[in-house]
Protein backbone atom coordinates (compact mmCIF):
# COMPACT_ATOMS: atom_id res chain seq x y z
CA UNK A 1 0.00 0.00 0.00
CA UNK A 2 1.43 3.36 -0.94
CA UNK A 3 1.71 6.18 1.61
CA UNK A 4 -1.24 8.23 0.32
CA UNK A 5 -3.58 5.24 0.42
CA UNK A 6 -2.23 4.27 3.86
CA UNK A 7 -2.93 7.69 5.40
CA UNK A 8 -6.33 7.85 3.68
CA UNK A 9 -7.39 4.49 5.10
CA UNK A 10 -6.94 5.57 8.73
CA UNK A 11 -10.28 6.18 10.43
CA UNK A 12 -9.16 6.31 14.07
CA UNK A 13 -6.27 6.09 16.52
CA UNK A 14 -5.85 4.55 19.94
CA UNK A 15 -2.94 5.54 22.18
CA UNK A 16 -1.12 2.39 23.32
CA UNK A 17 1.68 3.89 25.40
CA UNK A 18 5.30 4.90 25.09
CA UNK A 19 8.63 3.16 25.38
CA UNK A 20 9.09 4.28 29.00
CA UNK A 21 6.05 2.40 30.27
CA UNK A 22 6.24 -0.89 28.37
CA UNK A 23 8.79 -3.71 28.15
CA UNK A 24 11.62 -3.29 25.63
CA UNK A 25 10.62 -6.50 23.87
CA UNK A 26 7.12 -5.13 23.18
CA UNK A 27 8.61 -1.88 21.82
CA UNK A 28 10.87 -3.87 19.53
CA UNK A 29 7.87 -5.88 18.28
CA UNK A 30 5.89 -2.71 17.60
CA UNK A 31 8.84 -1.16 15.73
CA UNK A 32 9.43 -4.22 13.56
CA UNK A 33 8.94 -3.43 9.88
CA UNK A 34 8.79 0.33 10.46
CA UNK A 35 8.90 2.79 7.57
CA UNK A 36 9.54 6.49 7.75
CA UNK A 37 6.32 8.50 7.98
CA UNK A 38 5.30 11.96 6.84
CA UNK A 39 5.38 14.33 9.85
CA UNK A 40 2.75 16.67 8.41
CA UNK A 41 0.36 13.80 7.68
CA UNK A 42 0.89 12.32 11.14
CA UNK A 43 0.21 15.68 12.82
CA UNK A 44 -3.03 16.05 10.85
CA UNK A 45 -4.17 12.52 11.72
CA UNK A 46 -3.39 12.88 15.42
CA UNK A 47 -5.05 16.32 15.48
CA UNK A 48 -8.17 14.84 13.87
CA UNK A 49 -8.55 11.75 16.08
CA UNK A 50 -6.81 12.72 19.34
CA UNK A 51 -7.05 16.51 19.58
CA UNK A 52 -6.06 16.68 23.26
CA UNK A 53 -2.69 15.15 22.40
CA UNK A 54 -2.02 18.01 19.98
CA UNK A 55 -2.42 20.55 22.77
CA UNK A 56 0.56 19.05 24.56
CA UNK A 57 4.09 20.35 24.29
CA UNK A 58 4.95 17.44 21.99
CA UNK A 59 3.50 19.31 19.03
CA UNK A 60 4.74 22.75 19.98
CA UNK A 61 8.43 22.09 20.54
CA UNK A 62 11.13 21.57 17.91
CA UNK A 63 11.46 17.89 17.04
CA UNK A 64 14.50 16.66 15.07
CA UNK A 65 13.35 13.01 15.19
CA UNK A 66 11.63 11.09 12.40
CA UNK A 67 8.19 9.53 12.71
CA UNK A 68 7.48 5.98 11.66
CA UNK A 69 4.59 3.80 10.59
CA UNK A 70 3.89 0.11 10.36
CA UNK A 71 0.84 -1.59 8.92
CA UNK A 72 -0.84 -1.42 12.35
CA UNK A 73 0.75 1.50 14.24
CA UNK A 74 1.98 5.06 13.99
CA UNK A 75 5.11 5.78 16.00
CA UNK A 76 5.52 9.39 17.08
CA UNK A 77 9.08 10.07 18.30
CA UNK A 78 9.89 13.06 20.49
CA UNK A 79 12.84 13.59 22.84
CA UNK A 80 14.03 10.06 22.00
CA UNK A 81 10.76 8.58 23.35
CA UNK A 82 8.56 6.55 21.02
CA UNK A 83 4.80 7.05 21.42
CA UNK A 84 2.71 4.25 19.91
CA UNK A 85 -0.73 4.75 18.38
CA UNK A 86 -2.76 1.79 17.13
CA UNK A 87 -4.42 2.49 13.78
CA UNK A 88 -8.11 1.85 13.18
CA UNK A 89 -8.54 1.37 9.42
CA UNK A 90 -11.49 1.17 7.09
CA UNK A 91 -12.62 -2.34 6.25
Amino acid sequence: MNAKAFYGSICGLEYIGNCTNMPALRCARLLKGKKRANKVAIHKIVLKYLPLTCDSALFKLYNPYSYYRTSTHIIFVHSAIEYFFKIVQED
